[in-house]
């Protein structure tokens, strides 16, 4: 995408008003136009993935620490809830740091399957 475009500054970095949730004109896909998500539907959004993302992450720290060698089954159906969640976010929302915190939950969550094999 061209700086100065979609959210973008001169720098392609995202600018203040897109970190801050209002949505940019175009999306990063080629630069069709993004149907609106109201900001209030966007916030909420945004705060629920992320304190879902925390408590997968605070979960997955206390399994490493009690040495328990596995997660709940209820504790990875929350997981693909929020990576749903997180991809129609990405898609017709914003893109956010939100996917790094997954990822994060992610690394340690393959350090529990590790545990558990052995």
């Amino acid at each position: 995408m061209k700086p100065g475009v979609g959210g973008l500054n001169n720098h392609g970095q995202a600018s203040l008003a897109c970190r801050f949730g209002q949505r940019p004109r175009f999306d990063n896909k080629g630069g069709e136009y993004l149907k609106v998500v109201p900001e209030g539907v966007r916030s909420c959004l945004y705060t629920g993935i992320g304190n879902n993302i925390d408590f997968l992450i605070a979960r997955a720290t206390e399994v490493i620490q009690s040495k328990q060698r596995f997660m709940k089954s209820y504790d990875l159906k929350k997981y693909e809830e929020v990576k749903e969640a997180l991809s129609w976010y990405t898609e017709h929302c914003l893109e956010s740091s939100l996917e790094e915190d997954l990822q994060e939950f992610e690394r340690l969550y393959q350090k529990i399957k590790e545990e558990e094999s052995i």
